[in-house]
């Protein structure tokens, strides 16, 4: 267990939207941001390649990455041209991990992503920076993509909130390493005013953005997988790899609610949803023939159940 106290940045945790920072200390940081960059980036400990950037002015941006491995928000603040304040929303690691003081040094803003008061001051405090000349960076996917298929998960709707209200551009990121390469790779798109759309066309817009700079990632980048000479139960090896790559930090409790949040269009039917509705089936003679083949297959889908899997294996290597 890992039981070092973050001395004084538990109070990120409870300060309010008007006292979380002013003026001057964001100038300071912006004097100190390309030593603290740098030193964030080293931190990573992977050679880090920026393939493409754009060529932005000396305005305000809200910066949006991808996010699913342990290394991405240190790539995220030091692969920047400027300093960006992070938004934080891992709890457990802001009270224990001493990287986490480099992240305070640079900025950053904790969100507790299951409190709905937290995180209607995360957006407030992200509009003060934004207002006041500073730069911020969100991993709107929330948790981790942990994901089989999916590029991008639907996005919580921070980019687009920020950019109606404060008129600033969103810059989209994405950053792709495969688990055992030491390179990792950033491709930036151009900013994008999103306040001209409606916010689900927004984010739609903003996530398929986002998920094109990754496709061109791993189809640049990614080593090619045989079909023939995949073994075993490929989806528990997945899962595998995503508990190890989280256990690359220590965590002192089970924070997989939070840890693996994302956010939920309750428009959209997603099997989550329908999970819901299956377990809950009483089979009867009636309904046996439609039911029972769909309960056994849900059966056989439980042990692939990323957070279940997490909360029973998470302190095993």
């Amino acid at each position: 267990m890992f039981f070092l106290k973050n001395t004084g940045l538990k109070r990120l945790e409870v300060v309010s939207p008007e006292k979380f920072t002013t003026p001057n200390k964001m100038k300071i940081r912006r004097v100190i941001s390309p030593l603290i960059r740098k030193v964030i980036l080293w931190s990573a400990h992977k050679k880090v390649i920026v393939e493409d950037y754009p060529n932005l002015d000396d305005d305000q941006y809200i910066f949006s990455s991808t996010h699913y491995f342990t290394e991405d928000i240190q790539v995220g603040i030091g692969s920047l041209d400027r300093n960006a304040w992070a938004l934080i929303g891992t709890t457990d690691q802001l009270e224990h991990n001493p990287r986490m003081y480099g992240g305070w040094l640079n900025g950053i803003i904790y969100v507790d992503r299951n409190n709905d008061k937290s995180r209607k001051d995360s957006l407030k405090k992200m509009e003060y920076i934004l207002n006041n000349g500073g730069n911020v960076l969100i991993y709107p996917e929330g948790g981790w993509n942990t994901t089989e298929n999916l590029l991008v998960q639907t996005l919580f709707a921070s980019p687009y909130k920020l950019c109606c209200s404060t008129g600033k551009k969103v810059v989209p990121i994405a950053i792709y390493n495969e688990r055992d390469n030491d390179i990792i790779y950033v491709k930036a798109g151009e900013p994008m005013d999103l306040s001209v759309y409606e916010k689900k066309e927004a984010l739609t817009i903003l996530r398929d953005q986002m998920a094109t700079l990754m496709y061109d990632l791993i189809e640049k980048y990614s080593k090619p997988i045989v079909r023939e000479e995949l073994t075993g139960d490929i989806h528990l090896k997945h899962m595998e790899e995503i508990k190890n790559d989280y256990l690359k930090a220590k965590w002192t409790r089970d924070v997989w609610d939070e840890e693996l949040t994302v956010y939920r269009d309750k428009s959209i039917t997603t099997p989550e949803m329908v999970n819901k509705v299956v377990d809950n089936v009483d089979i009867n003679a009636s309904n046996a023939g439609i039911y029972a083949p769909v309960l056994v297959d849900r059966e056989r889908d439980k042990k692939y159940d990323i957070k279940v899997y997490m909360k029973k294996n998470w302190n095993k290597k």
